[in-house]
């Protein structure tokens, strides 16, 4: 079976309702900042439109048992305009093309988002790499932590931004398998590899691990803390190297390596372990 034929398919439109409660919650269990994002969502929102329509796709009947193996490899968000708090956005998914080599599918699946007058909020472009294969022999297996397990998880505040080519300040963020659970709920993605021990093991993990978005809004936190616009990320483009366990800590650090009177652009990783598990690149508005 092949799932060559579903280039070119599109998804949606769904509708997505930015309430306050989904907003705090989001930002509760991101680690994000309470005071701030009351008026305005948090630009990693961009992660619960991307979810409004890739499940449909991911996990629906057309792929068969393509998803035996499915990694978010990579992910580019462009933001135009603020999320405001109490809106409704209509989410369209579209598989824009898809790759198979060597028993392997490469899926460049795109999503745009817009608002209610149909003016572009988000843009997002992913790869998601499947395939029906077993997947190959995983690493040792290891035991869950308790369940409310969690490193070091810094709430950032607005800071003054460093000056071209030199160092942010690193925070620490991470989530326990509750947070999980309550990340899932926020966001819509219900991935079983990120609160079921069997499905993660199975799935070639030595235990559940945390959302690749999750961590994806980790990297915007240390970005946005720098600039009080509405809009203060303009693109992000990021790209999934490892996993981050349930329970351990991870660190994002970075450098300021361009800016000017308008944006600034931040390169960052997310390690954790002693392993870059992200890397990225986001440009943001002064």
């Amino acid at each position: 079976m092949s799932i060559d034929h579903l280039a070119g398919k599109s998804y949606g439109p769904f509708a997505v309702a930015i309430t306050p409660q989904r907003v705090r919650a989001y930002v509760s269990v991101t680690g994000d900042d309470p005071i701030r994002w009351t008026d305005v969502a948090p630009p990693s929102i961009a992660s619960i439109a991307l979810f409004a329509a890739a499940p449909e796709f991911l996990f629906g009947s057309d792929v068969g048992d393509y998803n035996r193996i499915l990694l978010h490899s990579d992910q580019k968000f462009e933001w135009h305009r603020p999320v405001q708090v109490g809106s409704e956005l209509a989410v369209t998914g579209t598989v824009d093309r898809i790759r198979e080599r060597n028993g392997m599918a490469f899926v460049s699946f795109s999503a745009g988002v817009v608002d209610h007058h149909g003016e572009p909020v988000i843009s997002s472009a992913s790869t998601f790499i499947m395939s029906p294969e077993a997947p190959p022999a995983s690493e040792a297996e290891q035991p869950e932590p308790d369940v409310h397990r969690r490193g070091d998880n810094d709430v950032v505040r607005p800071a003054h931004i460093p000056g071209s080519g030199m160092d942010i300040a690193p925070i620490s963020k991470s989530a326990s398998r509750s947070d999980l659970v309550r990340y899932a709920a926020a966001s819509a993605d219900f991935n079983p590899i990120h609160w079921d021990h069997a499905t993660a093991r199975a799935g070639g993990l030595p235990r559940v691990i945390c959302h690749g978005l999750m961590m994806a809004a980790w990297m915007f936190q240390a970005a946005a803390r720098y600039t009080d616009q509405d809009l203060p990320l303009a693109q992000a483009t990021l790209r999934f190297k490892k996993p981050v366990l349930a329970g351990d800590s991870a660190t994002i650090e970075g450098t300021v390596s361009a800016m000017d009177a308008a944006q600034a652009q931040l390169d960052l990783t997310l390690a954790s372990a002693g392993e870059v598990c992200i890397t990225g690149q986001i440009r943001m508005n002064r």
